[in-house]
């Protein structure tokens, strides 16, 4: 028996459609939430006006350094290494200080690659404050290299 197309449902018309698998993965995400590959972005569901922090090396003129070039360590690791600090410590400077050590061993391994002898981990905060964005910078902590003997 021949069925017309009048006399299909609407699911079977949906399941044809190309962008039907887009719209299974969409609920997907929703009812799955974060299981990998299923995602439902998070970081973005829920906009606020929070400052942005972004902690960066740089040399003792507060000079931003290539910290992958130096160290083989990304930046966005940086700042977690600082958070995961901040954890132990309580106290920001020495987590910063801990960070900065951790950077200079790190480089120590890295021949042709060194480090200068003041490195700082700096933070440049922006808002947005009164209608503008607003940037601020503060040094986090300084780091001297040791003396050689």
């Amino acid at each position: 028996m021949n069925e017309s197309p009048a006399q299909h449902s609407w699911w079977r018309r949906l399941t044809q459609l190309a962008v039907f698998p887009l719209l299974i993965y969409l609920v997907l995400t929703q009812l799955i939430r974060e299981n990998y590959p299923f995602s439902h972005y998070p970081m973005y569901s829920r906009p606020n006006s929070k400052a942005v922090r972004i902690q960066f090396l740089a040399d003792g003129d507060g000079k931003p350094l290539p910290v992958v070039w130096h160290t083989g360590v990304s930046p966005s690791k940086v700042a977690k290494l600082h958070g995961n600090r901040m954890k132990n410590l309580d106290d920001d400077r020495a987590a910063a200080l801990d960070v900065l050590e951790f950077l200079r061993e790190t480089n120590a391994r890295r021949r042709g690659r060194e480090l200068p002898p003041r490195i700082r981990l700096m933070e440049t905060t922006v808002a947005f404050q009164n209608g503008r964005f607003v940037e601020s910078e503060r040094v986090m902590a300084e780091h001297a290299a040791p003396s050689p003997k």
